[in-house]
């Protein structure tokens, strides 16, 4: 009020976990709290950049360069920071996920993924991802900070705010289909079929049938995998999060921030040095259009 700003009446956006975490941010002054929200963002990137890089101690420098070029003007990331949104900590902790699966702590892997879960709900997608690698403990261990973080946000939130959040989630995507920033699959279908005429449940119908084929390959991509394999890791956690990104039914420019993840896993990897020269030009290209 202090700013001028007038109270809304929009439900909560995101899970009762997220507003119980960044409670600490609410009782300090709005500057400060800014400033806070972006410098702690800030480490948080910089923390995901680096876990990453100690993974591929063998990346060259250009490798590393590239990344750091990519990073550095990535449009999404740069989006995210201006607005003050939350995809970096969404980053930060699949980063966090596939870390821990990658060095055999199964622990980070299991409460990373359970706080995201309760920050995107779509990103639940990468249990199914770990499930297929092989890691069935991870995701059994997922039950008790899932359950501790139930238990804590029902006791200060009480169920009421949960079920609203549930009936946000199931309202939110189909009052957004024809915005123009909604890049996601779904809204691209329903903008396309209505233009021709066609009525929003065949575009509904194409996008049900679109995800569950990519949910197929996703796991015929995963039925022989070997679960302490390196490249088995890095290749389901980049395949899992772009799944959930195309899934996802809302999806902003800025919403595209955690696919630093995948990019930074094909980058720092062996996968360039074996491409054709035809292939890594193209490869090099496109980062550079990503960058630009």
């Amino acid at each position: 009020m202090q700013l001028g700003l007038r109270p809304t009446d929009s439900p909560a956006g995101y899970p009762p976990l997220f507003y119980f975490l960044i409670q600490p941010w609410a009782v300090l002054p709005y500057r400060a709290s800014a400033v806070v929200w972006i410098l702690s963002h800030q480490l948080l990137l910089a923390a995901s950049v680096v876990i990453c890089i100690r993974r591929f101690p063998s990346a060259s420098a250009i490798q590393v360069a590239g990344l750091m070029f990519l990073v550095i003007n990535y449009h999404p990331l740069l989006e995210d920071i201006a607005l003050g949104q939350s995809n970096i900590l969404v980053l930060f902790l699949a980063t966090v996920a596939w870390w821990g699966l990658r060095t055999q702590h199964p622990w980070c892997t299991a409460a990373s993924l359970a706080i995201l879960l309760n920050t995107k709900p779509h990103f639940g997608l990468l249990v199914f991802v770990t499930w297929l690698l092989g890691y069935r403990a991870v995701c059994a261990r997922m039950a008790l900070p899932t359950g501790l973080t139930l238990v804590v946000t029902l006791l200060h939130f009480g169920l009421p705010h949960h079920l609203a959040f549930g009936q946000t989630i199931l309202s939110f995507s189909n009052q957004h289909l024809d915005w123009i920033q909604n890049m996601s699959v779904r809204s691209f279908l329903h903008k396309g079929f209505v233009k021709m005429g066609a009525s929003s449940a065949c575009a509904d119908l194409l996008w049900i049938a679109s995800a569950a084929g990519l949910l197929i390959l996703l796991a015929i991509a995963h039925s022989n995998s070997q679960p302490s394999h390196p490249s088995r890791i890095d290749r389901g956690y980049g395949l899992g999060v772009t799944a959930a990104v195309l899934l996802s039914p809302f999806t902003e420019n800025h919403h595209l921030v955690v696919l630093l993840l995948p990019l930074a896993l094909l980058l720092l990897s062996d996968s360039p040095s074996h491409m054709s020269f035809a292939r890594r030009s193209a490869f090099s290209v496109t980062l550079i259009l990503l960058a630009s």
